[in-house]
């Protein structure tokens, strides 16, 4: 296909590194913490994002998402890293504002979702982190609000070429 069609546009040209055939996923990374213990559970997470899509969109930026809710155990932490994606876009992933997860000694998983939405994948997402929701041991619920500023919605990756 010399010079004609790029079939790989939908994986911003790396198709063995990035596979979102829909374009419909959201990679965040960054740091979080959580202190609490029963029903006064609070969190955040803070870091960077990125998104691609079939209009060849390509968006980066930052975020931020803070929380409050109820433990079954307990978490403290000043500082950790979180990873994970979230289906959408970015505004989808604003619109989550439920956090679900179980922290296990710092080794926390999460899946986050918006209760009024009824799509089935929309909005909802997953992460891991290490410390991200304090050093403890339960299971957790988080109301969550996050904002995201974008840096650069029209990026060429360093792949793409």
């Amino acid at each position: 296909m010399a010079g004609g069609i790029n079939p790989f546009v939908y994986a911003l040209n790396s198709p063995i590194n990035c596979i979102d055939p829909l374009g419909l996923l959201v990679g965040y990374m960054g740091y979080g913490g959580a202190n609490g213990h029963g029903d006064g559970f609070e969190g955040v997470h803070a870091g960077l994002y990125g998104e691609s899509s079939l209009s060849n969109k390509r968006e980066w930026g930052t975020y931020i998402s803070g929380g409050e809710g109820d433990i079954n155990g307990f978490a403290y932490s000043p500082v950790g890293f979180v990873a994970g994606l979230s289906w959408g876009t970015i505004e989808d992933m604003e619109k989550a504002s439920k956090a679900i997860g179980i922290n296990i000694f710092g080794f926390t998983i999460e899946m986050t979702y918006d209760p009024c939405n009824d799509s089935f994948l929309e909005g909802r997402g997953f992460n891991i982190g290490l410390f991200s929701r304090g050093v403890g041991f339960g299971t957790y619920e988080l109301d969550t609000k996050s904002h995201h500023k974008t840096i650069d919605n029209n990026y060429e990756p360093f792949f793409s070429k």
